[in-house]
């Protein structure tokens, strides 16, 4: 058994990437291993017979399976930066930001980024309610420089991987994405405009 908790993880993966965020920002050492999604070693299915990243095996065995557990366990360790740092009311409708973010919005963002996979669904509803997400998003980011005020909180960090995403499912290559936000500005935390690939 490893002394530091060892993160399963893949480079493009929006979940692993929050985890990783929370687990740097936390100053937490881990060991990382890297995934090929194609070939799974045994030791993560072992951990986590789902066989999805991110994984964190801590030193007593215990796992956790789900990027939000891991961010939460990290920052509950060591919050540097007060990611956690909400009153009730501000705590709730940042859940609900990243529930909206890792449901109603991915849903539209997959069926936008991999139409091969759903072969029965037109794509371009969805990617306009991913858009509409987005707008949305840039709105709360007009107001407050940040998703929750003047500084980087909660839902600023998980929701980053996924809107990053949105680029590459830009169907026509000189298309800007909308709201100028789907590029994470590392590390300031704020989204800046993406350039089209």
């Amino acid at each position: 058994m490893s002394e530091l908790p060892v993160l399963y993880s893949f480079r493009r993966c929006p979940y692993a990437m929050r985890a990783r965020l929370a687990i740097a920002a936390s100053g937490q050492q881990c060991e990382l291993r890297e995934v090929v999604l194609r070939d799974k070693p045994a030791a993560l299915l072992q951990a986590s017979p789902k066989g999805t990243v991110p994984v964190l095996v801590l030193p007593d065995g215990a796992v956790l399976e789900q990027s939000l557990d891991i961010m939460h366990w990290a920052l509950a360790r060591n919050d540097p930066q007060h990611w956690l740092d909400a009153d009730p009311a501000q705590a709730r409708a940042m859940q609900a930001l990243v529930a909206e973010c890792d449901g109603a919005f991915k849903q539209a963002l997959d069926r936008t980024k991999y139409p091969q996979r759903y072969p029965s669904e037109d794509p371009t509803p969805h990617r306009q309610r991913a858009e509409d997400w987005l707008v949305g998003l840039e709105q709360r980011l007009a107001t407050g420089g940040f998703l929750f005020g003047p500084r980087p909180a909660g839902p600023t960090w998980p929701s980053c991987p996924s809107c990053g995403s949105t680029r590459a499912s830009t169907p026509n290559a000189g298309r800007p994405c909308p709201g100028r936000i789907c590029s994470a500005g590392w590390p300031s935390g704020r989204l800046r405009p993406c350039s089209p690939r």
